[in-house]
């Protein structure tokens, strides 16, 4: 009985040296030529990208496609219209930070804001630190002057605009996001 464990493992080396010589003597018949990397092996065997079907030619939807072209004086600004700082940024004691988280909490949970669905973004002046202010106004709601107010949580600071009328907010349209919007930007004063 030992003898027969032995003969078989015996008969087991041979296997595996054979089966070795045997895939080392197919190497050139996969590719792989004498003198040859087997990157340039795989390289030779990879598959070539066929050409796909040619574009199609479709019209434009008709959303996409206007009917005519918008005159001159009626497009937007690339830019939006500036908004003044009325003066430099004022540091807010407690009770005056205190106040204006309040009143912010107050406007969030108001039924009918004046001003609302604010959205501010990176301004797009070059060359300027800016911020762009797109808006919409419930102009059913009586008013008749508007202002801008920046506060920055980090300093509690405050920053005020100049006092804008209604017929200011006119000049205010916008082509994208929001019906108005502004810009507030350091050429302006802002800090």
């Amino acid at each position: 009985m030992p003898g027969h464990v032995f003969g078989g493992l015996h008969r087991l080396r041979w296997l595996v040296v054979v089966t070795a010589l045997a895939l080392i003597t197919s190497f050139p018949q996969l590719g792989l030529q004498s003198g040859q990397t087997r990157q340039e092996a795989k390289a030779a065997v990879a598959l070539q990208a066929r050409p796909g079907a040619g574009p199609v030619d479709r019209p434009a939807l008709a959303l996409a496609t206007p009917d005519r072209a918008v005159a001159l004086d009626q497009r937007p600004p690339v830019v939006p219209q500036g908004v003044f700082a009325g003066a430099a940024p004022r540091t807010l004691s407690t009770q005056e930070w205190q106040l204006v988280s309040r009143q912010r909490d107050r406007l969030r949970s108001a039924d009918a804001p004046v001003l609302a669905r604010l959205l501010l973004r990176p301004g797009c002046v070059l060359g300027d630190t800016s911020l762009l202010a797109y808006f919409a106004v419930d102009e059913d709601q009586p008013w008749t002057s508007w202002q801008v107010s920046l506060y920055d949580a980090a300093t509690q600071t405050e920053q005020a605009s100049t006092t804008l009328t209604r017929d200011d907010l006119e000049r205010s349209t916008c082509a994208a996001q929001r019906e108005y919007c502004r810009s507030l930007a350091a050429r302006d004063g802002w800090e």
